[in-house]
C-alpha cells in the first residue's frame, strides 16, 4: 500500500509546487532563473501556449497558494492577441548583465507561467 500525502487529492500526485506570488515577480533573480530555463527548454515560441496548457494539463503536481490551500493557474491568461510575441519575448535568455523585471500589464500571465515553469523544473529535477 502507499502511503503518501499526495494521495489525499484524488491521484497520486509527483509533487506539491506553490503558486508564484508578487514578492518572486519583483526579484529578478527569479525571473531570470524562470526565463533562462524557460529558453532551455527550446520550445518554438508560437508552441509555447498549447504546450504548457498540455502540460497543466497532464501534470501530476498540485498547486497550493500562500494559504496552502489547493489552487489553480489560470492558463486563460495565455488567450490574448499577439500572445506568441510575448512567449517569443518572455522565454528568451537574458543574460546576466540585464536585470529583469515584469511590466505591470504582464503581472498576471507572467504569475502564471512563472508558477507552472516552476513546477516544471521541479518535476524535471525529480526525473
Amino acid at each position: 500500500m502507499i502511503n503518501d500525502q499526495f494521495l489525499k487529492y484524488g491521484f497520486y500526485a509527483q509533487g506539491i509546487a506553490p503558486i508564484v506570488n508578487d514578492k518572486d515577480l519583483n526579484n529578478p533573480e527569479f525571473i531570470r532563473a524562470t526565463r533562462n530555463y524557460a529558453a532551455s527548454l527550446n520550445i518554438p515560441y508560437r508552441a509555447w501556449r498549447n504546450y504548457i496548457v498540455d502540460w497543466y494539463r497532464d501534470a501530476p503536481i498540485i498547486f497550493v497558494g500562500a494559504n496552502g490551500h489547493e489552487a489553480f493557474v489560470d492558463t486563460e491568461m495565455f488567450d490574448f492577441e499577439h500572445a506568441d510575441s510575448w512567449f517569443r519575448d518572455f522565454c528568451k535568455k537574458v543574460p546576466p548583465c540585464v536585470t529583469p523585471r515584469v511590466r505591470k500589464e504582464a503581472r498576471a500571465r507572467t504569475l502564471a507561467l512563472a508558477s507552472l515553469l516552476s513546477a516544471h523544473r521541479l518535476l524535471a529535477q525529480r526525473s
